[in-house]
């Protein structure tokens, strides 16, 4: 083999080794980013996101929009780097995205009741502006707690003491 065959593979196997490397191994991070947009003055799929009963609404226009974070997990060592060299998306530990004694549904659960809390936040906050009544309702029971014989789920809080 003459010399300037054997320079270029001594060169090559490094950069090939480099390349499939990086391409192969994922690192212990996850990438944040923009998630998609939701005009809550819209629809998604048919359905309006933000629908409002027992009153009469004034007609809108325009856009109000839901802004959403975008995971992506399961990153190989040279997509972890562009998003890091780029700054279009922040790198995490993948633990605090997905904490390793829960798995991946238990955190979408996780995910969707607070979101689920945060929307009863967000009607709470609109009840009390508008200085309209708001109702506390059971919505579960301790089938072996104390109330278990005192409350049914749907029963109304009208007052406290």
């Amino acid at each position: 083999m003459n010399r300037r065959i054997a320079t270029l593979v001594a060169a090559l196997v490094p950069v090939v080794v480099l390349g499939v490397t990086g391409s192969v191994v994922t690192v212990p991070f996850a990438a944040l980013g923009p998630g998609p947009t939701y005009n809550t003055l819209g629809d998604v799929d048919g359905m309006p996101v933000v629908q409002i009963d027992g009153t009469e609404v004034d007609p809108t226009t325009g856009h109000l929009n839901m802004t959403t974070v975008a995971v992506r997990d399961q990153l190989n060592l040279f997509e972890a780097l562009g998003f890091w060299a780029s700054g279009r998306q922040g790198l995490v530990p993948r633990e605090e995205v997905y904490p390793p004694d829960k798995s991946k549904e238990e955190v979408q659960q996780g995910n969707q009741a607070d979101f689920e809390e945060s929307e009863s936040s967000a009607e709470l906050a609109a009840l009390h502006h508008l200085d309209l009544p708001v109702l506390v309702t059971v919505t579960s029971v301790a089938e072996d707690g104390p109330a278990a014989a005192v409350l049914n789920v749907g029963d109304e809080f009208v007052s406290v003491g």
